[in-house]
């Protein structure tokens, strides 16, 4: 509230009333992730959604839902950058909205539960269009996933820089061999989590950890091909009516696709993985 002083009567008065209204509340994804050990209330990059993460705490902790750790002014962690990927793997996206600094909370204060974690980094793409881990990769099932064809984007949109991303893979075994990192903002070690291997590629990245993957075509990427949610046995829901078709002319045709059509989420930008977040691992 803005107030101005007067000659008369009250002596003060008011000029103006300013909210803060919380406009996004149709996704619920961002504002916190879920790990193998609990869920980790995040921080986004945006001052508008600051109070979403309040409002998502305590939805969080009326479900009875383990609250591990709250980023604060740690970093920056977004939910669409993070996956379980495998009972022994997390993978977090760091770029356009997660930051460094968010993966090092994680590993520093033990919240992940996982052996390893992979922090997939957005080096000279950082694109609206590919803001979230969640926009250009997702998980079928433990052996097989979707990736986008980052040199189709690079063609369509006329990108001069690499946009692939680079992966840095941390072990938190005693045995680890720690290696240097070649980004001064990139850490060898945090906590008990080493620095053993950079890949330059993602597809690398997922050819090493022997995920069968499928690539993704830029205009399929922008219709939310790859946004789709995994709700186990084999099974995900899709805003896309191509994505079976998709997964079954290349070879993948374990994995049943439902169809869910939800146009008014897809014109407030995002698909079935942005709306929706994982209470439990």
């Amino acid at each position: 509230m803005k107030l101005k002083h007067i000659e008369t009567d009250t002596f003060i008065e008011s000029t103006s009333i300013t909210f803060c209204p919380v406009g996004n509340m149709v996704f619920c994804r961002d504002q916190q992730i879920t790990t193998k050990k609990g869920v980790v209330i995040g921080t986004s990059r945006t001052s508008q959604r600051k109070y979403e993460h309040i409002i998502m705490k305590q939805v969080f902790q009326n479900l009875g839902s383990d609250i591990i750790g709250e980023m604060g002014t740690n970093g920056l962690l977004e939910g669409g950058d993070f996956f379980v990927a495998r009972e022994d793997l997390s993978m977090l996206g760091i770029g356009l909205r997660t930051d460094f600094n968010g993966a090092s909370y994680l590993m520093k204060n033990d919240l992940l539960g996982t052996r390893y974690m992979a922090i997939c980094s957005d080096e000279n793409d950082l694109d609206q269009q590919r803001m979230h881990l969640d926009t250009y990769f997702n998980i079928l099932n433990d052996n097989n996933a979707v990736v986008i064809d980052f040199d189709d984007v690079q063609k369509q949109e006329k990108k001069k820089a690499n946009i692939d991303r680079k992966v840095y893979y941390y072990d938190n075994d005693k045995n680890a061999k720690e290696i240097e990192s070649d980004k001064e903002d990139i850490k060898n070690k945090v906590g008990e989590y080493k620095l053993i291997k950079i890949y330059d590629s993602f597809y690398k990245f997922l050819d090493e950890m022997k995920f069968n993957y499928i690539k993704i075509s830029h205009q399929e990427q922008k219709e939310y091909m790859i946004n789709f949610l995994n709700i186990g046995n084999n099974t995900v829901i899709s805003v896309n009516k191509n994505l079976e078709k998709k997964l079954k002319d290349n070879g993948c045709d374990i994995i049943t696709v439902k169809y869910f059509n939800c146009q008014p989420i897809l014109n407030m930008y995002g698909g079935m993985h942005c709306m929706t977040q994982v209470s439990r691992v």
